[in-house]
């Protein structure tokens, strides 16, 4: 499946796009988690065997620039979506917006900011910035510390040492992030807008935003062992999947045709088996008629 490359400049942020499918499907927008970018080319192309794919280059990762200055993130991100899906004459299409870790974060902002526009919310393994940030020592260490320190320490060590460090903390991922050897200002800029929606939340006992989730059908994959298999780096627990059914049982709330399907697998199961995921993931549209 080919898979092309665009770009669009949103202020002065050159931001990067792929696109891969057939136009006459079902449009699907993928926003990929943290640090893959367009790394995760074998998601986009496994979805668009079924669908109209656009998958962004987040800013800040790979080729795309970081924004200028982060005043909201999910719903800053949000507006980068859009203008995309606008400049591709989609923005009045209802795309499935779908994201993974990181890039819970814009679809709960694209929800917020543009519900008609959607046509469902898929979550797998994400973000869930309506959800307080757990009090606990692990996520405050994670969060506040960990991440500052690295936004602040690593852009600027020497290239072999960035590396050995990185590669201890973040185990489980088998690459580096392309902020860290290309743009050394990126990784502080995104770790300062994380740091302080977590300090918000974790001081507050408060989430960082609220949607309104009865707008548009959620569903949400996630795997059986997120949050079990982490280091310390790794997320810390942030998508653990407990969390994520406080998430499911809010959400049933306002939305009982909402679904949470259960993965064999953990935090990265959708870059680990695309296929598995995707097929999983189809079921559930049908389920719902929503193919």
């Amino acid at each position: 499946m080919q898979v092309e490359d665009h770009h669009i400049l949103v202020g002065d942020s050159l931001i990067f796009y792929t696109i891969a499918g057939d136009s006459t499907c079902q449009p699907l927008v993928f926003l990929h988690g943290a640090p893959w970018g367009m790394k995760c080319r074998d998601v986009t192309a496994e979805l668009a065997k079924y669908f109209y794919v656009i998958a962004l280059e987040q800013p800040g990762f790979g080729r795309s620039d970081p924004l200028a200055r982060y005043t909201n993130l999910p719903e800053q991100y949000a507006d980068v979506v859009h203008q995309i899906l606008e400049k591709e004459r989609l923005g009045e299409a209802k795309s499935i917006i779908m994201a993974q870790s990181f890039g819970g974060h814009a679809a709960h902002g694209y929800l917020k900011k543009y519900p008609d526009a959607i046509r469902a919310l898929v979550l797998v393994d994400a973000i869930m910035p309506t959800i307080p940030i757990p009090r606990t020592l692990r996520i405050f260490f994670v969060q506040i510390v960990l991440v500052q320190i690295a936004g602040l320490l690593l852009p600027i060590l020497p290239r072999r040492l960035t590396l050995r460090i990185v590669g201890t903390l973040w185990k489980h991922y088998e690459i580096v992030w392309d902020a860290m050897e290309k743009y050394p200002r990126r990784m502080y800029l995104l770790a300062s807008a994380r740091v302080r929606q977590a300090v918000q939340s974790f001081i507050t006992g408060r989430s960082f935003m609220e949607v309104d989730y009865s707008r548009r059908p959620v569903l949400m994959l996630w795997g059986e062992r997120d949050g079990e298999e982490h280091t310390i780096a790794e997320g810390g627990g942030v998508t653990h999947i407990r969390v994520a059914r406080l998430l499911y049982e809010k959400i049933k709330k306002v939305r009982s045709d909402a679904q949470f399907v259960t993965l064999k697998g953990g935090h990265t199961v959708l870059y680990d088996e695309p296929a598995y995921v995707v097929g999983e993931m189809l079921n559930a549209l049908t389920k719902a008629k929503l193919l």
